[in-house]
């Protein structure tokens, strides 16, 4: 499933998970998501969404499923990186923690 409001972005992503070999289904609001996530095997997440925030919905998804969510954002801001990672969303994580302000070895 992809969760992503901007039509180009949502487009080009269900493009690349379809020749992926998946079948892709796209929502473009946070609620579409919290009702028709029970097919999908992964989430694609989209932190900027018109209805409610993306963070609260990686929150609802996390009390109902299990299946690997992925969180993409346009936010640089590192209190939400680290409001989305393990612990704060509770289930399980899967995937890397992107790398925050600074980067590289050393800062």
């Amino acid at each position: 499933m992809v969760v992503e409001d901007d039509d180009a972005v949502a487009m080009a992503l269900v493009d690349a998970v379809n020749a992926a070999g998946h079948d892709a289904v796209r929502v473009a609001r946070g609620a579409d998501a919290l009702l028709q996530h029970q097919q999908a095997q992964m989430i694609l997440l989209d932190l900027g969404l018109p209805d409610m925030d993306g963070l609260e919905v990686l929150r609802k998804l996390r009390q109902v499923t299990g299946v690997p969510i992925v969180i993409l954002t346009a936010r640089n801001d590192e209190r939400s990186v680290v409001r989305g990672r393990p612990g704060r969303a509770a289930g399980p994580h899967r995937g890397r923690r992107p790398p925050l302000q600074g980067g590289g070895a050393g800062g």
